[in-house]
């Protein structure tokens, strides 16, 4: 027999399926400050199996744990994720291991969690700041907003979001009276707009602001005595003025009334004229006819009377000269 009558055979051995803890790979936890480096992950595997060690962070995918949403490369922002191999990932490591065969199964993944970084009381990009409003009393309400620092996620709010302070008191509501106070987010609010944000908000991060409400002044030219050049006045019941800032001139309303007071104002170079009705009678007795000023239509008469009057009392006065003479004649 010669070697060529002796053929070799082939002694194959197949990888066993990787079953147990012993050939399982677990992405190991990581965490982090916002801001800070990204760390490497890693992989733990099982005593059977071997890390391959040429994993790097493109080897890994991350799911947000609150959206179930795959994120593009590694998460910067504040939350929780879930840390998986993926495909390539996952190649590489069965190259490392060929006795076994591996499952999605034998890859646990690990969780890689972002904390909020602490604020700076100086830093006026993560702050909250309440903008200020200012009105006229009667004015509509106005809608209070915020202004939020460029480094803070945005939010929304509404005026039930807010506090109303007047000398340390919180108001219920929002004020409508002339004032100034103070505005400032609910509690409820700040937690809300805190939440998911990449740094940690406290209480000296919400900043408060004015809210000033002006009192609207008396309207001039109202009617008010006491208000100067306003072309207003009273007059009282035997037709005299009250008038401050302006003449006042009596002229007859030819009714056979006391006669009507007339202001006489300077707005506008103009006259104004406000007329004040009187509503006392006609004088009765002989001296108030005697200080009556001659109203229309009666002029012509009176002449009349007066000349009549003349004419008898000429008359009467020559009729007892006469009388006179003839008595003594006598």
């Amino acid at each position: 027999m010669s070697a060529a009558d002796f053929k070799a055979g082939t002694y194959t051995i197949n990888p066993v399926e990787a079953t147990s803890d012993a050939t399982s790979f677990t992405v190991k936890d990581a965490t982090a400050v916002y801001g800070d480096k990204t760390p490497s992950f890693v992989i733990t595997p099982g005593k059977d199996v071997v890390d391959p060690g040429n994993l790097t962070n493109a080897d890994f995918i991350f799911i947000d744990k609150a959206t179930g949403k795959t994120v593009d490369g590694v998460p910067t922002n504040v939350g929780s994720y879930d840390v998986q191999l993926n495909t390539k990932g996952q190649d590489k490591v069965a190259t490392a291991n060929q006795n076994y065969v591996f499952t999605a199964d034998d890859f646990t993944p690990g969780t890689y969690k972002i904390t909020p970084k602490a604020t700076n009381t100086t830093d006026a990009t993560t702050k909250v700041t309440v903008n200020n409003q200012t009105i006229k009393e009667g004015d509509p309400t106005p809608t209070f907003t915020l202004s939020i620092g460029d480094q803070l996620i945005q939010g929304s709010v509404s005026n039930a979001d807010f506090v109303f302070m007047q000398n340390g008191q919180i108001l219920t509501g929002v004020p409508t009276k002339a004032g100034s106070y103070t505005v400032m987010l609910s509690a409820a609010a700040q937690q809300r707009l805190a939440a998911g944000q990449n740094y940690a908000l406290t209480s000296s991060d919400f900043i408060a602001g004015t809210f000033i409400i002006q009192a609207v002044a008396t309207d001039p030219g109202n009617g008010n005595q006491t208000n100067p050049g306003s072309g207003s006045g009273t007059g009282n019941g035997s037709g005299n003025m009250a008038e401050t800032g302006q003449d006042t001139v009596v002229t007859p309303n030819h009714s056979g009334q006391t006669p009507a007071s007339t202001a006489v104002g300077t707005n506008a170079g103009q006259p104004v004229v406000a007329n004040i009705s009187n509503t006392t009678n006609a004088p009765t007795t002989l001296l108030d006819k005697a200080k009556k000023l001659p109203q229309t239509g009666e002029a012509s008469g009176t002449a009349a009377t007066t000349v009549g009057l003349a004419l008898l009392s000429g008359l009467f006065g020559l009729l007892g000269i006469r009388r006179k003479k003839h008595e003594d004649d006598a």
